[in-house]
């Protein structure tokens, strides 16, 4: 009796322990296809089940690296060690052996490992190669400190900063050395990076765009490989302890408004670990050090905008956003609207938009006639800013504009674009352009609405070549200057073109942001346009990586 008694009980705990599993389990499940979707899911679900640490098969487009320079700067390889995996430290420091460039010199600080394997691996590479130094902290500093001396023990006019685990491929210093020669104004390279596992395993390529302050503002894109010029780390001071985990970014933050140039080399220089623990692993492994980032992007931007800017959490761990007090109290917006389609919801004033008119114009955008009815109402109406939208398209949420008005807020912003969504489907219809061999390319079409898409891109505010007049929110003297240019139009796909060469040639950028969205109830949006030959993508879309690629 009492064993059939304390079966029961067994039982029903174990049942409860069941039922609980399956709703931990399906609350995980919808916060997974919330993040990532269907898809994203599915191929998060591959990774678990074929290893915890597998990494898909490498790119295929195989970079093409340059023949190693003779001669050129010395460049310091900074390397903070702390407890890192015994094979770890051997393969990275092999790594920089096999350098095709051999003008460097490795400086390891040990702070404080409790591993004396740590030490004894550090010495015996330092007898082996003079060009390997190695210091210690009698107490653990932490990252920040440990690269600091580092970097107070070193010789070069360039440094790399490198993590204890990862890897560099053996054309790195080669490419960088190049770089800075053909870019003499050049003060900060990044480049391309990948994933390797703990089996040697390389892929999940990351492909990034040229620099991109709105989108590096958003999320840490720029990564590794990154080198210095030493004499601007030194002008910033080097790095602070109180960003430890973020310190990375923080340097950056203090060193990019005071950079001549920065320049992306767009080859897979390195090679970031994936092991348990680890970032590229574990997204929450270090959860403090996005609040960390958070404060400091709020300062920075506070001492070289304005006091008058808060930044908050994104969309995902890791990302911000940025508010920014509004140039005037409220926005006069004009609203043009293309096709016949009527507004499904019309758009509606806010607290910081007054909407001031709304005006159809039928002729085709881009023709003759449009430019006409354009350039009237910029003449006639009291807007400083308009906003040309298709007229199947309909604010999702109450602050869409709002949020238009927020990106152009961003130094050198003089227009922006929202996120278009089909109203039937979880499919983008836009979120942005770019040219890609003579055609204007809809970056993000069709692909899932709810997903972060490649690198980010679709849950962060950044920099893109080329706004659709079918979504578009412009100041009123940006949208006059591209009016009054001398350029002939064929058609609509010749206009966006137009626009983007008159704002570059204003030093103006074009974003296109997450935080406004509208849904369509039909496609007004082609996937690609043809236009002529355009030299300033001569070597591809600087916004867009290359190639380009799809949502992960």
């Amino acid at each position: 009796m009492r064993l059939t008694v304390r079966l029961c009980g067994v039982l029903e705990d174990n049942s409860i322990t069941i039922v609980r599993m399956i709703t931990e389990l399906g609350g995980r499940i919808t916060r997974q296809i919330s993040h990532f979707g269907i898809r994203g899911l599915l191929s998060r679900m591959k990774e678990r089940l074929l290893g915890r640490n597998f990494i898909s098969s490498p790119d295929p487009w195989e970079d093409q690296f340059l023949e190693p320079p003779t001669s050129g700067p010395l460049i310091s390889i900074l390397v903070p060690v702390y407890n890192p995996e015994e094979f770890f430290l051997h393969d990275l420091i092999r790594s920089v052996l096999s350098q095709t460039y051999t003008h460097w010199e490795l400086c390891l600080t040990d702070d404080a490992a409790d591993q004396s394997l740590v030490r004894e691996v550090l010495e015996k590479y330092t007898r082996q190669d003079t060009r390997i130094r190695s210091f210690s902290a009698d107490t653990n500093e932490g990252i920040a400190a440990a690269t600091n001396r580092a970097l107070s023990e070193s010789r070069g006019e360039l440094v790399a900063f490198v993590d204890h685990d990862d890897l560099l491929s053996p054309h790195a210093l080669a490419e960088v050395v190049h770089t800075f020669a053909a870019h003499p104004q050049c003060d900060v390279v990044y480049s391309d990076e990948d994933k390797v596992d703990a089996q040697g395993r390389r892929g999940e390529v990351t492909r990034k765009p040229a620099w991109s302050p709105s989108y590096f503002s958003s999320f840490m894109y720029v990564g590794h490989l990154t080198v210095y010029r030493r004499a601007l780390v030194d002008q910033v001071g080097g790095f602070r302890s109180e960003m430890d985990g973020s310190q990375d970014y923080d340097l950056l933050l203090r060193a990019a408004p005071l950079a001549r140039d920065i320049v992306h080399i767009p080859k897979v220089l390195y090679h970031w670990r994936v092991h348990p623990g680890s970032v590229a692993s574990h997204q929450g492994s270090k959860s403090y050090a996005y609040e960390r980032a958070r404060c400091s992007l709020e300062e920075n931007l506070r001492l070289t905008e304005s006091a008058d800017i808060d930044v908050e959490h994104g969309l995902y761990p890791g990302l911000y956003r940025i508010r920014r007090k509004p140039k005037v109290e409220k926005a006069a917006v004009h609203i043009v609207r293309s096709g016949s389609y009527p507004f499904v919801r019309p758009q509606r004033a806010t607290s910081y938009i007054d909407i001031v008119g709304t005006d159809l114009v039928e002729a085709p955008i881009g023709s003759m006639k449009w430019r006409e009815s354009v350039q009237q109402l910029c003449d006639e109406s009291s807007a400083e800013y308009f906003f040309f939208a298709h007229g199947a398209l309909s604010p999702l949420g109450t602050e869409s504009l709002t949020a238009l008005y927020e990106a152009v807020q961003c130094p050198g912003a003089l227009a922006a674009s929202p996120h278009v969504l089909a109203d039937d489907r979880a499919e983008i219809l836009y979120a942005g352009s770019h040219i890609d061999e003579g055609e204007i390319v809809n970056s993000h079409y069709k692909e899932y609405a709810y997903g972060a898409g490649y690198s980010f891109r679709l849950w962060t505010v950044r920099e893109v070549s080329l706004l659709s007049f079918s979504a578009l929110f412009i100041e009123k003297r940006a949208l006059m200057s591209f009016l009054l240019s001398a350029e002939e139009w064929e058609d609509q796909a010749h206009a966006e073109l137009e626009l983007s060469r008159v704002l570059k040639g204003e030093q103006g950028s074009m974003l296109c942001t997450p935080y406004a969205r509208f849904t369509s109830k039909i496609d007004p949006f082609s996937a690609r346009n043809v236009v002529p030959f355009d030299p300033r993508f001569e070597l591809g879309d600087p916004y867009m990586p290359s190639p380009p690629q799809t949502s992960l």
